[in-house]
């Protein structure tokens, strides 16, 4: 299969790495250029590095000769859009306008797009919340990705049944390309490793979905693979909520080291639970992401030989 793939972002890369090594051909355009982009090509990924303003004409480009595009642009930081909501805004136009003129060009292209679950659907119950259930943003953020989908779903070739929505739940880890995730349980591994304090807003019982990146990755790229019936909205998460407390427990655990925390006040746009019922995804795509227990047991262990490495 022809995959494009645009950004270089933890997700974008990971996917990309996973769709080549599954034997299909994966074209990834990138804005900017990062360390990860030569593991890419070493592993079979054709990068198109884009100079200043023309990544979307080599999108356009590489659209044109491509069966599905992949696509995690715009998923920025919450705090970010929290803080600088118009910008975002505008961003988003304009990759809305890309991506319906990609498959408004090319009939039989498909376009996968990476949204944020737990923005969308705001507060969730505790044993999780199924593609089904009502979206109820709380944030700047929520409200955006939730308007991706809605623009798109709604657009003739979302009617079509030719773009596709994944909720992603909390990825953590470091992808094969060496992209590290900016997700809670990373910050606490680095404190835990550094001996430097941890922020956590509020007393840490919030309840989040912690999703390995490789399993992030397998998951959607199994999705990409789906040539029909692929359903307009799919959760990618594990379906078990922790605590951030639960999380730095194991980090500690994992580590043998104390984290020291920074309590702040907890943020307005923070929900208290949120945790993605992905049984739909793990059935059509046949993967289980593994346990957080585990996941974080072989992150921990290779992010400090890692660290070893460097100070020998």
């Amino acid at each position: 299969m022809k995959i494009l793939v645009l950004g270089n972002g933890l997700i974008s890369t990971a996917t990309a790495a996973t769709a080549v090594e599954r034997s299909n051909t994966v074209v990834l355009v990138s804005r900017t250029a990062k360390a990860s982009d030569h593991d890419l090509e070493r592993r079979g990924v054709e990068l198109v590095r884009s100079k200043s303003g023309l990544f979307w004409r080599d999108a356009h480009i590489a659209a044109a000769n491509s069966e599905v595009v992949v696509s995690a642009l715009g998923v920025a930081s919450l705090a970010l859009v929290e803080n600088q909501p118009e910008k975002y805004v505008n961003e988003t136009r304009e990759i809305l306008h890309n991506l319906t003129q990609m498959v408004h060009t090319n009939s039989e292209l498909r376009l996968i797009v990476i949204t944020s679950g737990g923005t969308v659907y705001g507060d969730t119950p505790r044993e999780g919340a199924s593609e089904e259930f009502s979206t109820n943003p709380v944030s700047h953020y929520g409200f955006l990705n939730s308007h991706i989908e809605d623009f798109l779903l709604s657009s003739p070739a979302g009617i079509e049944g030719r773009i596709h929505c994944l909720r992603v739940a909390n990825p953590y880890g470091i992808s094969r390309t060496g992209v590290r995730s900016r997700s809670f349980a990373d910050a606490a591994l680095v404190s835990a490793l550094d001996g430097t304090p941890l922020t956590v807003f509020g007393d840490g019982e919030q309840i989040r979905d912690f999703i390995h990146i490789g399993d992030v990755a397998t998951l959607i790229a199994g999705c990409v693979e789906i040539q029909s019936e692929l359903p307009p909205v799919l959760n990618i998460g594990t379906g078990i909520g922790h605590s951030l407390n639960e999380v730095t427990t194991l980090i500690e655990h994992h580590t043998g080291r104390r984290i020291g925390i920074l309590n702040e006040a907890r943020r307005p746009f923070d929900v208290q639970v949120n945790v993605l019922n992905s049984r739909q995804v793990f059935s059509m795509v046949g993967h289980i992401p593994r346990l957080l227990h585990d996941g974080l047991a072989d992150y921990a262990a290779s992010t400090a030989k890692g660290k070893s490495r460097e100070t020998e």
